[in-house]
Formats: C-alpha cells, structure tokens, sequence
C-alpha cells in the first residue's frame, strides 16, 4: 500500500511539474533527433578512404596534373621582384612597396608598371614563398567552379593558362644584411 501512494504521489508530482514543459520538451528531442539523423547522414554518405574513392586515376589525369604544375610554377615564378640591389640595413634607406613600386607590377593589360628588379625565380632563403606560391589544387578549384558557373563540358588548357595568368602571385623581396652579435656586443 506504501509503494501504490508512493508511486501515485510520484505520478502526479511529476506530471504536475513536467505537464507545463512537455511540449517544449517534445520540440527540443525532435530538433535533437533531427540534427542526430543528419550528422549521421553527412558521415554515412562519405567514403571511408578518399573523397571519390570510386574514381580511378587515368594517365591524362596525370597529364593534366602535370600540366596544373607546370603552370603553377611558371606562374609563381613570373611576377617575383626585387626592390633594391642595396641590401636594407638597420637605420638604412627603407625598401617598401610605395606608389611607385605597386603591390603587383603587372597590369591587367599584361604590361608591368615596376621599378624592381625581375628576378624570374622564387629566392627566399626560408622558404615562406612557397607557403604562399600558387598550388596545382587552387588553380584547379577555381577552374573546376569556372566550369561548373558557367556549364562548361570540360576545362581546356587554354582556359587553365587564363585563370592561372588571373589568380597568379606576386612575390617582391628586398635583400637584407645579417648581422651577427656576440655576447660581448
């Protein structure tokens, strides 16, 4: 007899705490369970190895990779510039990029507004240019979505070459002197 008022004074405890909440309960283990379903929607559709894992590689998608490359280097490698000759000391003459030395020296029209010096290569000493340099993956991304904006069957080479000429970097260096100090100054 205890336990039936026991568990009657439960039931109606309950129910009169629980009663007021329970649509918004019901709500929020609906939103739950929704947002369960598609996290394991997105993590069930993808492969477990590679993204297109049932794609297999061909060898002109070599071709085309090496291609990617190849224009990448040849881009990263046009626009690199040199300030000065000087190398820029402490309590030296700045070497910064000025009006008269725009931050990329070639214009849309393909001409170069420039004072540097050409230099033709990639030449920092720490290699933090190549942190920076355009990669194959970025050329091909944006040609990828050039091609799916404006529904184009294919990317051809001239079209890779014209992205690559808009979305190339631009290094400017400026050499520097190293000093060295002991400890006694």
């Amino acid at each position: 007899m205890l336990k039936t008022s026991a568990k009657k004074i439960a039931i109606r405890f309950f129910t009169k705490l629980l009663a007021p909440y329970l649509p918004v309960i019901a709500v929020v283990l609906v939103v739950f369970f929704f947002l369960v379903v598609m996290v394991a929607a997105v993590y069930g559709t993808m492969p477990q190895q590679s993204a297109l894992s049932w794609v297999e590689k061909s060898p002109q998608d070599e071709k085309i990779k090496a291609e990617y490359e190849k224009l990448c280097n040849e881009k990263n490698n046009k626009n690199t510039w040199l300030i000065s000759e000087t190398p820029a000391t402490p309590g030296g003459p700045k070497q910064e990029v000025d009006a008269s030395r725009p931050l990329c020296p070639t214009q849309k029209d393909g001409s170069v507004k420039y004072t540097g010096i050409p230099l033709g290569e990639m030449r920092d000493a720490n290699g933090e240019d190549k942190i920076l340099a355009l990669q194959w993956g970025m050329l091909h991304s944006v040609s990828l979505y050039w091609a799916l904006a404006l529904n184009k069957p294919e990317i051809t080479g001239d079209v890779r070459a014209t992205i690559a000429e808009h979305i190339k970097p631009c290094f400017i260096y400026k050499k520097s002197a190293i000093i060295s100090c002991s400890k006694d100054g």
